[in-house]
């Protein structure tokens, strides 16, 4: 399949301030991007080069996490260093955590975005900031006081016996409750958990980036 993409058009619509047109762009980058791959990742067998080619295959992952941490280190916008910090996070980059772990603590972005992103790369430290999160009472919604309780089950991280015992009583939502009582079942049995990479995200918190 013969494919045809005009760069000059494609790197002045990734500067366009209409969203559809930035987004249809990054598309376009996406689309690009896996054509590129499907060619060059069986190279890797190469007998002389295989190396190689290896090597330059890391160096596109490189290309774009350094590009997100220049991002990252000049922003001075909340919002903005928490969606880098998640994207770097996907490709294995720690360097953005503690904006994540700072809007957990709700010094700017979305918490629960933020937890959601920590909690799916496995990173245990949330758990503290997760708890605090809690504590506060900033969130009466039922939903989202589940997901950063499911949050801390995934991160093996127990309930504190005071935040156990205000999501198990009678005044709490039995989805909470639920919650909270197979988290307490499931703390006498270690061994039955496991800490996903990638653990499935609740609707409520997960947004797109930049949404």
């Amino acid at each position: 399949m013969e494919t045809k993409i005009n760069l000059d058009n494609l790197l002045s619509d990734l500067k366009s301030n209409d969203p559809e047109t930035l987004i249809s762009a990054l598309d376009e980058c996406v689309s690009l991007a896996s054509l590129i791959a499907r060619a060059a990742v069986p190279r890797i067998q190469h007998p002389d080069v295989g190396l190689f080619v290896a090597e330059r295959l890391s160096n596109l992952i490189w290309a774009v996490t350094s590009e997100i941490e220049k991002f990252l280190a000049t922003s001075t916008e909340p919002e903005e260093r928490v969606n880098a910090a998640a994207v770097l996070l996907k490709f294995g980059s720690r360097s953005g955590i503690q904006h994540l772990l700072d809007a957990v603590d709700q010094k700017g972005g979305d918490p629960v975005f933020a937890a959601n992103q920590l909690t799916r790369a496995g990173v245990v430290e949330a758990a503290d900031h997760i708890v605090e999160l809690l504590r506060c009472g900033k969130y009466d919604d039922p939903i989202i006081i589940r997901t950063l309780i499911d949050n801390l089950e995934k991160l093996n991280a127990p309930l504190p016996p005071d935040l156990r015992d205000l999501f198990s009583s009678e005044d709490a939502h039995p989805w909470v409750r639920q919650a909270v009582l197979g988290q307490t079942a499931q703390a006498f049995e270690p061994a039955a958990h496991t800490i996903p990479m990638l653990a499935t995200a609740s609707e409520t918190g997960d947004r797109p980036l930049g949404a």
